[in-house]
This record gives C-alpha cells, structure tokens and sequence, in this order.
C-alpha cells in the first residue's frame, strides 16, 4: 500500500524511550503515513515493544535483524518503503503531534526537501533549548548545501536527517544509501549526496517539528571528546562529503567551505593526537594523508587564521 511518507525508524535497546516515540509518531494529525521499525538485534524489550505496537497499527511494519548499525537498519527500512516522501526518526525521540502536517504542508511542486525546526529536551523530557529565530526561506541547493556549513537563517548549521522530508524518488533513482562502514557521520553524508542530486528547490522554516533527546550516553554527545576510530572515520566522512560537493556544484564558496571544514575538523583532531600517544596514532596518519591529498596547506592557514581572529573578537 502506497502512502504520502515512510517513517523510518532504526531500534537498538532504547525500550527506555521507544514507547513515548512510537506514540508520538501515532498521535500525528497527518495520518497518511507507514511506520517502518528495524529491530537492529536488540537485547532489551525493544524488539517485543516493535511487534506489540505493529499488531494494533497495521501503518506499522517491523524487521528484525542481526545487529549491524544503524546504516544498515536504515537501508533496509529504504529496499522497503512505499512513501512518496520519507522521513528519519531516532528512537529515543519524540515529534510534535503536528510535525507531519507542518512538514507536508511544505511540499508544494518543486520542492525536493522541506526542513524545519526542533528543541531540545534531557532525558527525563525537560525542555532544554529552543530555537527562537523565526523565518522561512525557500533555497536552491547550493544554498541548501551552504547552510549545511555555514548558517544562513539561524544561529546552528541544518546537518540533521530528523528533522526533514525527502523525496524517496530521488534516494531510488540514484540508488542512495547510507555507508555502513561509517559509524559516525554517515547521516551528513546521505544528507549532501542527496541535496547534491536535486534540481528542485528546498523548504527550510524555523516551525519546531522534532524533539531532540540529549542523552550523555550517546554516539553524538561522545564523539570527538577522545580521540578513537570514530573521531577518526568523521573526519574522513567530512573529506567524501567535500569530494561529493565538488563533482556536483562548481559554487566557488561552497567548494571552499566544504573544504575548510576538513581542514578544520583536521586541526581538531590533530590537536588531540599532541596530546595523547595511543593505539590509534598509525590511522590518524592514514587519514592525514588523504587529509593533504584533498585539502591544501592554504586551506589549513585559512582555518587557522579565521580562528585566531574569532578569539581576537571575543
């Protein structure tokens, strides 16, 4: 059965929070929509709470595997939905009961992807931040992909799969997937290889749509605070995104951010590399040398100066 958008949302031992998701996600006002649950091989309740809530919803279909990360539970979920548009959830957190009809309502012809807003909330669902900018812009997708590096509209750079509709059109005509060798930053990628194939516009508005939950534990709120293969394979998820830019757009400035932004997330890392001898010294090595066989020592400088000048202006 076809339907306006597939829900995809990946499972892994969240039996803490997967009830008050799920929920969400039933309450909505737009009602058009499928439910797509992969069970990624959990060892909690999660796996028991997917098959309870799809045998009283039949929008809701569930797939257990074997565990393999979250990429893999997403492409799965993708070989699978019949949407006209698709929509990324994690687990753990919760939609506003009019995040559909708020995000559908900007899916006028012409519109490849529609982007909205979200806050953030702690884990015992305390509202922790909010976004109070207020604007709507329709962008091209070099503005699209600008506003991923560089914010046009708002204080925070719009790197997220939640909180937005694709066009699964799209991630099938081109055969789109997530990289299931990258445990970190592989939804930034998924993000810019898709905006780098659209020819439509894109809807970007301040309406909060997602409640993000800020947990301790996590792969996000840890990244880059030791330095470990994952810090490592994010910087090198930064470097494919910068190459994919430039086989697609010839924007001067968008090539030069992506690629400041490498230079950058290098420095960062390699700042953490001075300080710590570890096991992990001979992949940081590998990954500095794709580093300089994209970016170039100017590049770098350029980084270091803008940096040394925003500390001059605080």
């Amino acid at each position: 059965m076809n339907c306006k958008i597939s829900i995809i949302v990946p499972v892994y031992n969240v039996d803490n929070y997967l009830r008050l998701c799920l929920n969400s996600i039933l309450i909505q006002t737009f009602a058009d929509f499928e439910v797509i649950l992969v069970d990624d091989g959990s060892t909690d309740g999660s796996g028991a709470i997917c098959d309870e809530y799809s045998a009283k919803d039949e929008r809701i279909k569930v797939f257990h595997k074997e565990n393999g990360g979250v990429s893999s539970a997403r492409n799965l979920a993708l070989d699978c939905m019949k949407g006209e548009w698709v929509f990324f959830c994690d687990a753990d957190d919760v939609l506003f009961e009019n995040a559909l009809e708020v995000l559908v309502g900007f899916t006028n012809d012409g519109i490849d992807s529609v982007c909205c807003g979200y806050v953030k909330i702690s884990e015992s669902n305390e509202l922790l931040s909010y976004n109070t900018s207020e604007f709507c812009e329709l962008l091209s997708s070099s503005d699209a992909l600008m506003d991923f590096y560089q914010p046009l509209f708002s204080k925070s750079r719009n790197i997220y799969l939640w909180n937005r509709l694709l066009k699964t059109s799209i991630i099938s005509g081109n055969k789109l997937r997530f990289r299931e060798d990258l445990p970190i930053k592989e939804d930034g990628l998924f993000l810019v290889q898709y905006l780098c194939r659209c020819n439509g516009k894109h809807k970007l508005s301040s309406i909060p749509v997602y409640k993000y939950r800020i947990n301790l534990t996590s792969v996000m709120n840890t990244y880059g605070k030791t330095l470990n293969s994952k810090t490592i394979l994010g910087l090198s998820a930064g470097i494919e995104c910068s190459k994919e830019i430039q086989r697609y757009t010839d924007n001067v400035l968008l090539i030069k951010l992506s690629r400041e932004f490498v230079a950058k997330r290098f420095l960062y890392l390699f700042s953490k590399t001075i300080k710590v001898r570890n096991a992990h010294l001979g992949e940081v090595w590998q990954v500095t040398k794709d580093v300089f066989k994209f970016v170039s020592a100017k590049d770098v400088i350029s980084v270091i100066c803008k940096t040394i000048k925003k500390k001059c202006d605080e």
